[in-house]
């Protein structure tokens, strides 16, 4: 088990892996400010960042049996977080963005 994780918190994710939705949520609460703060550096603006952010969450919650106790629960949730951005976003180079096509008169999504 990692040091830097305290015993509650060791309980609590103990207790998520078992099925404990509250414990989970507990620990989403403990770490989201963070996670959101990745987030937005990586997306570049709240909406995409929140989207991105939940999607992330959901895949923390559904691949929580792999957490081994071998990082800071913190840390593994912020990897999650990394690896969904990057994974189904793109690179900060490939992230979606928005430009306004003139001949056309309408904005349009576009990979940079």
């Amino acid at each position: 088990m990692n040091s830097r994780m305290n015993s509650n918190e060791t309980e609590l994710v103990k207790a998520a892996q078992g099925g404990d939705a509250l414990a989970f949520e507990e620990l989403i609460r403990r770490h989201d400010r963070r996670l959101l703060q990745v987030a937005h550096g990586i997306m570049g603006n709240m909406q995409d960042a929140y989207d991105a952010y939940q999607d992330s969450i959901i895949r923390g919650y559904t691949k929580l049996d792999s957490f081994r106790f071998e990082s800071s629960f913190g840390t593994w949730l912020t990897r999650i977080v990394m690896y969904a951005l990057t994974s189904c976003w793109g690179s900060p180079g490939e992230r979606p963005g928005w430009r306004y096509c003139s001949s056309q008169k309408h904005w349009e999504r576009y990979r940079r």
